[in-house]
């Protein structure tokens, strides 16, 4: 996915600095989120990585709990934006995009745990293959995979994919990775809300190489 493609993704959602989408993503809650899942990451301080961080709130709410967060976001302006909305937090900010997502520099191990959230349904089924790939390799054996799919009607976009529950995991396991829980979020939003939209989040577990 191009970094042209996901500044359209931007503009469809709102103005990347100071529009509807940074308050739209910031009021999204973290710990109602991620909680599902929270008993299954590592203890603190294990390294995680944040694929897509947008304005770097769940990089943010997790570097608070002790972690070690690397926060990868292609978009310069909302790069910008997240650090100075959570200046206060350790989150190690970097350029970069899927699917040949190369993280400078480079960990010397991989990352414990992997977050993609609201990332899948912007990759089609090309990059999707070649982005698992890339994400097995970043996560360490027994390490966690979080992927959020958005479920329900598309909005008229050049940029939504459908995004598959048993295609995703088909695709995981081909690369090494485990399911390992399946969670149905409502959408935190109104709007989606009341369209029908919901998120279905995947945990998987990066199996022994």
């Amino acid at each position: 996915m191009s970094k042209r493609s996901i500044e359209r993704v931007l503009d469809e959602y709102g103005a990347a600095t100071t529009g509807s989408f940074v308050e739209r993503s910031e009021a999204v809650s973290s710990e109602k989120l991620l909680g599902p899942f929270v008993d299954l990451f590592p203890p603190p301080p294990a390294r995680i990585v944040d694929i897509a961080a947008g304005t770097g709130r769940d990089a943010a709410w997790l570097s608070q709990r002790g972690y070690e967060v690397a926060a990868v976001e292609p978009v310069a302006a909302l790069r910008e934006v997240g650090m100075n909305l959570h200046g206060a937090a350790r989150i190690d900010w970097c350029d970069g995009t899927l699917p040949d997502l190369a993280i400078s520099p480079a960990p010397a191990r991989g990352f414990d745990v992997t977050l993609l959230s609201a990332v899948w349904q912007h990759l089609d089924d090309r990059d999707r293959a070649r982005s698992m790939r890339n994400i097995a390799d970043l996560t360490v054996a027994g390490g966690l995979v979080l992927i959020s799919l958005r479920q329900g009607p598309n909005a008229p976009s050049q940029t939504l994919y459908e995004a598959s529950v048993p295609a995703t995991v088909d695709l995981a396991s081909a690369n090494g990775l485990q399911l390992e829980r399946e969670v149905r979020i409502e959408s935190m939003q109104q709007a989606d809300r009341a369209a029908g939209i919901y998120w279905t989040w995947l945990a998987f577990r990066r199996l022994a190489r």
